[in-house]
């Protein structure tokens, strides 16, 4: 998903694209079950990507390049 700009709008202004997009993507998620079961199901499958012996044997990588 893009992010958002660092600026806020009053209420008055109309939503940007981005938003709207987000706006959308909440309230598919929010209605549709199956889908934010899929998107809990692959979440749970990123984390792993983020397991302590993978992040150390990257850091380990970064420092032996670096030394």
């Amino acid at each position: 998903m893009p992010t958002p700009e660092d600026k806020f709008l009053s209420e008055k202004e109309p939503l940007t694209n981005v938003e709207r997009m987000w706006v959308e993507t909440i309230r598919k998620l929010l209605l549709k079950n199956a889908l934010r079961k899929y998107y809990a199901s692959k979440a749970k499958e990123r984390a792993f990507d983020f397991h302590v012996d993978k992040i150390v044997r990257k850091w380990i990588e970064v420092i032996e390049d670096i030394a």
